[in-house]
């Protein structure tokens, strides 16, 4: 387990964001002998990112929360009432100033698919998977819809992917994934094709995870904007 936790915490710090390219970039002889130092014990090869995942993949780490802050009802003035979207404004601020070298990817619902939220992550070099629904960015939704009844973009079933879609300023990949009747799809400035693309929807729906088993027990005491956040 020591070994597992190690590998990983490092690759995070070196800017290896995913297993898959841990495996890839990060096993090889110097990291294998500066990891057996650390943790005083012989190492013949790193886990493999199978066995990072499975232990890791259960992990729910809550680093951060924000107060939403409204006076009394009684006396409020509405048009200045706190909300979620303020709230992560101020904590990204906070977050960037205790992680400034962490790379984050930042998963959000439909309210977070807007071009202001898009420029806080690109600003902060995170990354970021949002919800894509019908009611936000519609002409982004119609220009999907579109362009997927010519072409899946994948070869593998259920999953539908355009990328380097342009909007306003911003350039990102739209993902679809269709399970039984439910329809999965996301907005993300990561790098997409059919080699990753289950992991990418699998990190977007992990947003469910971290905010019913990571925060569910803080939203049930406090009213706080939570932070939702994928070190993966």
């Amino acid at each position: 387990m020591k070994a597992i936790c190690i590998t990983r915490l490092f690759a995070l710090l070196c800017g290896i964001a995913t297993t898959n390219s841990l495996t890839n970039k990060f096993n090889n002889d110097t990291a294998i002998s500066n990891l057996s130092k650390i943790i005083d014990e012989e190492l013949s090869d790193l886990p493999h990112y199978d066995t990072i995942n499975d232990v890791f993949d259960s992990f729910v780490l809550s680093i951060d929360s924000e107060f939403i802050e409204n006076p009394d009802p009684s006396v409020i003035n509405l048009k200045k009432q706190d909300c979620e979207m303020n709230a992560f404004k101020r904590m990204a601020i906070r977050l960037k100033k205790n992680f400034p070298k962490l790379k984050f990817i930042i998963t959000g619902d439909a309210l977070y698919a807007s071009g202001p939220f898009i420029k806080l992550c690109l600003d902060n070099n995170w990354d970021y998977i949002f919800r894509l629904k019908s009611d936000k960015l519609q002409t982004v939704n119609r220009d999907f819809e579109g362009i997927i009844s010519l072409e899946t973009g994948s070869t593998l079933n259920n999953y539908f992917l355009v990328k380097d879609y342009q909007y306003n300023k911003y350039t990102f990949n739209i993902v679809r994934y269709i399970e039984d009747s439910k329809v999965f799809t996301y907005i993300t400035n990561l790098t997409v094709d059919d080699s990753n693309i289950k992991n990418v929807i699998d990190l977007g729906r992990r947003r469910w995870k971290i905010e019913n088993q990571g925060f569910n027990v803080q939203k049930n005491i406090l009213f706080i904007c939570v932070a939702l956040i994928i070190m993966q």
